[in-house]
C-alpha cells in the first residue's frame, strides 16, 4: 500500500506506447522488475570480485561459478549456461573489437587471465535501466559502466572504463519476480537502450492505465518513470537492509559459536550467511577453516580425554570421550571401552560423593575405608588414589580429633600413588587456603603449573591471586603475565592484572591492562568501571565519566560489583561534598560528575550538585538538579525541600510553598521544612501566618526540649532550632511593628543560644524602631561580633551607631560594609560614613566620602546629602562649592529644617547675617530641626552670633528650643 499511495499522488494520464504486443503491468510490478534487474547486475559485480579474490579454494570457486548459471541454484545469476557475453577480459577489446563467449568460458577466462587481490577490483557504476518490455518474455535493458582496476596477466596494456549493456530477463513465480542476465554486450550509443519499443502498459494497480488528463505524453512518461523508480528504490533499500541485517546476525552467531568452540552451530550460521551474501569471502573462508580443523578435532578430543583421565578428572575425561564419539561415531571401537571403564569407576565414587555432599561424613569415611581395604586386598590400590582423596575430603569436613592431620595424610597418600593427580593438589591447595596457610597453597599450585598443567592459564591466575594476598607482588605479576601469555584473548586475565596494578598504585599500567581487556571484549562492564576509576585517580574526569556511562549503559554487573560501585559513588560524593564546603567548586563538580556516572540514581549526589549551583547563586541550574533528584525518587523529601529553597530565591514563592508541603508529606518531622514554610510565608507577606507557623513549631519542640532537660540529655541541635525559631518570630513581629514583643522573642532566642547573631540583629532592629538607639547599637554590635562579614548586620549596626551618636563605631561598621559590598548593593554606605566622619569633625575624610559618593551617584535626590556636602565645604572655607550643593538641597526640599539650617550657614559665611536670620526663622518654623544639628553648626553662624542679629538669634532659640 505504501507504493500505491505514492502512485496515487501522480495524476492519471494516458500512457502512449507502441501498438505491438503490449501487456499491462502495475507500477508495483514494473518497479519490482527494475529492482530485480539492478540486483542481478549487483550480484554479477560480486561474483566477478569473488572469482578474482586471491584466497579462494579451487573446489569452492568451481562450485560458485557453476551455480551462477545453473537453473534453480541458490546463487543463480545467469538465465542458463547458453548465455553469451561479449568478452571484455582482454584490455584491447572494445565495442568494435570483441568476441562472444558462453558464460562459463567468460568466467573461466577472467579467473585465469585477471590478477587476483584481497580487495574488490571490479567496479560497476552509473547503472541505468530501461522501461519494462515484452516480446516472448518480460525483459529490461540495463546499461552500466565497468572498471577493471586489476591487470591482465597476459598483456601489459591497462584496462579502460567500458560501458556495457545487459539484457535482463524477468520471470514470475507465483507472486514473486526474479531477474536473470540473458546476455551482455558492449553498449552502442547509436542504438539507445531506452526506446519505447515493446514497452508494457503501466497501470495504477487496478488494471487501469495511468492517465494524466491533457498533459503531454512526455510528461506522462516522466511521471510513470518516477513512480517506477520510487518503487524500485524502496525495494532496493528494503531488501538491502534486510539482507545486511540477516547476514550480520548470522556472522555474529557464527563468531560467538566459534568462541565457544561450538563448531556445528558456527558452520550452520556461516552457511546461512552465504544465503544472504553469496559472494562474501569471510563465511566461505571460515567454513574451510572449520572443516580443516574438524579433521584434527577427533585426536584433540581423545588426547584431552586421556589427559583428564590421567589426572583422575573422570567426569571431564568421560565428557571428552563422548564428544569424540559424537564427532566420529565410526571410532566407537577405540573410544567405547574407555567410556565403559570410566562409567564403572564413577559408579563406585558417586555414592561416596553424594554422602559427603549431604553431610553423611561418617558413612562416607566408612565406605572409603571398605573400598581401600578391598583394593589393597586385590593389590590394585595404586589405581585408586581417588579413594584417599575422597577420604581426605571427608576429614576436611569432619569434626573428629586429628581430622586435620588425617586429611593431610590422605592427600599425601593420594599424591604418592599418582604424582600427577590434579584434583588432589587442587583440593589440598583449597584446604590450605581456607585455613589461611596461603604459602602452602602456593606450593601446590607451583607443582600444578610446573609438572601437571604448565600450559593451563587458569592455574597461574589462581596462583597469582594467592601470591598477591601474601604480598608477593612481583611474583603475582609474573604469574598474571604467564596466564595472559597462555590465554591472550581472555579479558578476565587482563582485568585481574589491572586490579593488582591498581592496588599497587601503578595507575598507568592498570589502565593499559583494562584497555586490553576491553579490546578483547567491548561489552566488558567491569573493565569499563575499573578503567574509569583509574582515570578518575589520574584526574582524567571526562574519560572516567565516559567509561562509567558506558558501563551503566551495558549493565549486567553482579550484585557484589553493584554494591562496590554504589560505595564508590558515595565515596566520590563525600569527597565532592567536602570540596564544596571548602568552596573548591571545580573539584566538587568533578567528583559529583563521577559519582553520578557510577550511580545515576544516587539522589544525594543530585542534591549536592544542586547545592553547588545554589552556592554559586545559579538557582535555576540548582533547581534542575533538585528536580532530577525528585524524579529519580518521587518520595525524596530533601529534594522537594531544596527545590523549595531554590524557588524562593527565584521569587516563585507559591511553587516553593507547594514543594515544602510535598516534602512534609514524605517526612513530617523535617524541621527545616517547617521553618522554611514560615520563611516563604514571610516572603509572601503573609506575616501573621508565618508567625503562627513558627509558633506552632515551637509548641511542638518545647515539650521535647523540656523532657530532655529533665533527663539532662539536651540535644544541641534542638536548642539551636528553638533559638532560630524564636528569632524568626522576632523578625515577623518587627515587620508587624510589634517591637516590644520582638524584643521579648529575641531575648527568648538568646536563652537557647546566647551567641545567636540573628537574635541580636532582630533585637537591635526592634530597639531602633523604639528609638532606644543605645540599646539598638549594643544589640547590633553583638550580632556583628558573631558574623562580622554579614553585610546586613554591619550596615544596620552602622545606622544604629550613627543614630546613637557612636560615630567611631559607625565609621568602623560602614568601612566594613564597603569592604564587603563595594557599593554594589547598598549605595548610601559611603554617604553615611561621610556623615559619621562629619560628626567627628573629620571634615577632610567626610568630604572625600561625599565627593566619591557624588561621582558614583550623579542623579542623587537626597537633600540631606547635599546639605552635609555643602556644610563640609563651608567648614573648609570653600564657599562657592558649598553654595552649589546647599542650593541643590534647597531645590529638592524647601521645608526641611536641616536644609534650611544649611542655607542659614551659607548666608552667615557669606557675611549676610540678616539673610541668615531669615533662613533660621524658616528652619525653626519647620519644626523639623533638631537642636543637636543647630548646636553642631553654630561655628558657621558666627556672623549671626557676633553682630546686631545676636539678640534676635537668642530669642529664636529660646522660643523654639526653650530647654537649650
Amino acid at each position: 500500500m505504501k507504493y500505491l499511495f505514492y502512485i496515487l499522488l501522480i495524476p492519471f494520464y494516458l500512457f502512449s506506447v507502441c501498438s505491438t504486443a503490449q501487456t499491462k503491468l502495475s507500477v508495483k510490478e514494473t518497479g519490482e522488475i527494475s529492482y530485480q534487474a539492478k540486483n542481478a547486475i549487483s550480484e554479477l559485480e560480486q561474483l566477478l570480485n569473488f572469482v578474482t579474490f586471491s584466497d579462494n579454494a579451487p573446489n569452492e570457486l568451481a562450485d560458485v561459478i557453476e551455480k551462477s548459471y545453473t537453473p534453480n541454484a541458490r546463487n543463480q545469476i545467469f538465465y542458463d549456461k547458453t548465455v553469451v557475453i561479449e568478452d571484455d577480459t582482454d584490455p584491447d577489446f572494445h565495442l568494435n573489437k570483441t568476441k562472444d563467449l558462453p558464460v562459463d568460458k567468460y568466467i573461466h577466462t577472467l579467473d585465469i587471465y585477471y590478477s587476483k587481490s584481497i580487495d574488490p577490483s571490479i567496479i560497476f557504476s552509473n547503472i541505468r535501466v530501461s522501461d519494462v518490455k515484452k516480446k516472448d518474455y518480460y525483459y529490461v535493458k540495463l546499461v552500466f559502466d565497468c572498471e577493471f582496476k586489476g591487470q591482465n596477466t597476459k598483456k601489459s596494456s591497462p584496462y579502460k572504463l567500458q560501458t556495457r549493456q545487459a539484457t535482463i530477463r524477468a520471470e514470475k513465480n507465483g507472486n514473486r519476480w526474479k531477474a536473470f542476465i540473458y546476455g551482455i554486450t558492449f553498449y552502442d550509443p547509436k542504438k539507445p537502450f531506452d526506446t519505447k519499443e515493446n514497452n508494457v502498459i503501466v497501470t495504477s494497480g487496478e488494471d487501469q492505465p495511468i492517465v494524466l488528463g491533457n498533459k503531454e505524453a512526455s510528461d506522462n512518461q516522466i511521471a510513470v518513470k518516477e513512480a517506477v523508480d520510487k518503487v524500485a528504490l524502496a525495494r532496493a533499500e528494503e531488501e538491502k537492509k534486510a539482507k545486511e541485517a540477516a547476514y550480520n546476525d548470522a556472522i555474529r552467531i557464527a563468531n560467538t559459536a566459534m568462541e565457544n568452540n561450538d563448531y556445528q552451530t558456527a558452520l550452520d550460521a556461516y552457511h546461512k550467511a552465504i544465503e544472504y551474501n553469496s559472494f562474501a569471502p569471510l563465511p566461505r573462508l571460515q567454513i574451510q577453516k572449520i572443516e580443516r580443523d574438524f579433521k584434527n578435532r577427533l585426536e584433540t578430543l581423545i588426547q584431552t580425554a586421556e589427559l583428564y583421565q590421567k589426572s583422575r578428572s573422570y567426569d571431564d575425561a568421560l565428557t571428552y570421550y563422548r564428544k569424540a564419539l559424537e564427532a566420529q561415531p565410526e571410532a566407537s571401537a577405540r573410544i567405547q571401552p574407555q567410556i565403559s571403564l570410566l562409567t564403572n569407576r564413577i559408579s563406585e565414587i558417586v555414592p561416596i560423593r553424594t554422602k559427603i555432599e549431604t553431610g553423611h561424613i561418617a558413612e562416607a569415611i566408612n565406605d572409603c575405608d571398605e573400598l581401600i581395604r578391598q583394593k589393597n586386598k586385590q593389590k590394585i590400590i595404586k589405581d585408586y588414589p581417588d579413594l584417599y582423596l575422597l577420604r581426605a575430603q571427608c576429614y576436611v569436613r569432619s569434626s573428629q580429633r586429628n581430622a586435620y592431620t588425617k586429611a593431610l595424610d590422605d592427600f599425601s597418600e593420594a599424591i604418592q600413588l599418582d604424582p600427577l593427580y590434579l584434583d588432589a593438589y587442587l583440593t589440598r591447595a583449597t584446604y590450605y587456603e581456607n585455613r589461611k596457610e596461603l604459602d602452602k597453597a602456593v606450593i601446590d599450585y607451583d607443582y600444578i603449573t610446573t609438572r601437571i598443567f604448565p600450559n593451563e592459564a587458569k592455574y597461574y591466575l589462581k596462583k597469582a591471586r594467592l601470591k598477591e594476598q601474601l604480598g608477593l607482588t612481583k611474583q603475582a605479576v609474573a604469574d598474571y603475565d604467564k596466564a595472559i601469555q597462555l590465554a591472550p584473548n581472555n579479558p578476565l586475565y587482563h582485568l585481574q592484572k589491572g586490579l593488582l596494578e591498581y592496588r599497587n598504585h601503578d595507575l598507568e599500567a592498570a589502565r593499559r591492562s583494562y584497555t586490553q581487556a576491553l579490546n578483547l571484549n567491548v561489552t566488558y562492564t567491569e573493565a569499563y568501571y575499573q578503567r574509569g576509576i583509574a582515570f578518575a585517580d589520574q584526574q582524567k574526569i571526562d574519560e572516567a565519566a565516559a567509561d562509567f556511562r558506558k558501563a551503566q549503559k551495558l549493565g549486567g554487573a553482579d550484585s557484589l560489583t553493584v554494591r562496590f560501585l554504589r560505595a564508590k559513588s558515595n565515596e566520590y560524593h563525600n569527597i565532592g561534598a567536602t570540596a564544596l564546603r571548602n568552596r573548591d567548586t571545580k573539584k566538587s563538580d568533578n567528583m559529583f560528575t563521577l559519582a553520578l556516572a557510577l550511580d545515576p540514581n544516587n539522589n544525594s549526589v543530585w542534591i549536592s550538585r544542586g547545592d553547588s549551583y545554589y552556592e554559586k547563586k545559579d538557582y535555576k541550574k540548582a533547581l534542575e538538579y533538585y528536580n532530577t533528584a525528585t524524579l529519580a525518587n518521587s518520595r525524596n523529601s530533601e529534594g522537594y525541600y531544596k527545590k523549595g529553597l531554590a524557588l524562593m530565591q527565584l521569587k516563585q514563592n507559591k511553587e516553593a510553598l507547594a514543594n515544602f508541603n510535598t516534602a512534609l508529606q514524605y517526612n513530617n518531622t523535617y524541621l527545616d521544612v517547617y521553618k522554611s514554610i514560615g520563611d516563604v510565608l514571610l516572603a509572601m507577606n503573609q506575616i501573621t501566618q508565618a508567625t503562627a507557623n513558627y509558633q506552632r513549631l515551637i509548641e511542638v519542640l518545647l515539650p521535647v526540649y523540656q523532657n530532655q532537660q529533665k533527663k539532662m540529655q539536651v540535644d544541641a541541635s534542638l536548642k539551636q532550632n528553638l533559638a532560630e525559631l524564636y528569632a524568626e518570630v522576632a523578625k515577623c513581629q518587627n515587620q508587624l511593628q510589634a517591637y516590644a514583643n520582638a524584643v521579648q522573642s529575641a531575648d527568648q532566642s538568646l536563652t537557647y543560644d546566647p551567641l545567636y547573631a540573628e537574635a541580636y540583629y532582630q533585637r537591635g532592629i526592634a530597639y531602633q524602631a523604639l528609638k532606644q538607639y543605645t540599646n539598638a547599637a549594643e544589640a547590633l554590635s553583638r550580632a556583628v561580633r558573631q558574623k562580622p562579614n554579614y553585610l546586613p548586620y554591619q550596615y544596620t549596626y552602622g545606622m544604629s551607631a550613627l543614630k546613637a551618636e557612636k560615630y567611631n563605631d559607625a565609621i568602623v561598621a560602614f568601612t566594613q560594609v564597603l569592604a564587603l559590598d563595594n557599593e554594589q548593593t547598598i549605595k548610601d554606605t559611603r554617604y553615611l560614613r561621610g556623615v559619621s566622619f562629619y560628626h567627628q569633625n573629620k571634615i577632610e575624610e567626610a568630604l572625600q566620602d561625599f565627593i566619591l559618593y557624588a561621582v558614583k551617584n550623579p542623579n542623587e535626590v537626597n537633600p540631606k546629602f547635599y546639605t552635609y556636602y555643602g556644610l563640609a565645604h563651608l567648614h573648609k572655607k570653600q564657599t562657592n562649592a558649598a553654595a552649589k550643593h546647599l542650593q541643590k538641597a534647597y531645590s529638592l526640599n524647601k521645608i526641611d529644617g536641616f536644609v534650611l539650617l544649611g542655607m542659614a550657614c551659607l548666608a552667615s559665611e557669606q557675611n549676610k547675617p540678616q539673610e541668615a536670620i531669615q533662613w533660621l526663622k524658616k528652619a525653626f518654623q519647620s519644626r523639623k530641626l533638631e537642636y543637636s544639628a543647630l548646636r553642631k553648626e553654630e561655628d558657621l553662624l558666627r556672623s549671626v552670633r557676633s553682630g546686631s542679629t545676636y539678640s534676635e538669634y537668642v530669642k529664636l532659640k529660646k522660643m523654639y528650643f526653650p530647654n537649650s
